[in-house]
């Protein structure tokens, strides 16, 4: 699976790591045809690393950078729970001059299943890194 990427998400600045992982695994569960979706993080997160063992460094990375998404707007949040979360992309649907990249969804799980501890940044660092040169309009 191939997932389509935001250049002004992907390369903000001004947001975390968290977010970037948060957003990645979004957009991997997403699906433009249903909004708002149930999202629950530990359905996320064994969606991202493939593993179904709890990992509470990686869950809360997941919160933090669902609440930061939330925060600037990329997402909007009607509902949540500790957990749970009824979310609706509006707002980060590709636009027709912006840029993208497509990013392996294989890929992005070997990073995030390999037990390297700055896996979050390793993630950043690689999807940083395609965009820099197969960057495309729609």
């Amino acid at each position: 699976m191939k997932l389509k990427l935001n250049k002004k998400i992907r390369e903000n600045k001004d947001l975390s790591n968290n977010a970037i992982l948060a957003y990645i695994g979004l957009m991997s569960c997403l699906k433009m045809d249903y909004e708002p979706i149930f999202i629950n993080r530990y359905m996320m997160s064994y969606y991202l690393t493939g593993k179904r063992k709890y990992m509470r460094r990686f869950d809360e990375s997941l919160k933090l950078g669902i609440k930061e998404l939330i925060d600037n707007k990329i997402i909007d949040c009607y509902e949540h729970s500790s957990t749970n979360y009824f979310i609706g992309f509006k707002n980060i649907k590709l636009e027709q001059e912006d840029k993208f990249v497509f990013v392996d969804f294989d890929d992005v799980r070997k990073i995030m299943s390999c037990d390297y501890q700055g896996k979050i940044s390793l993630l950043r660092f690689y999807i940083s890194l395609l965009g820099t040169f197969i960057s495309k309009n729609r």
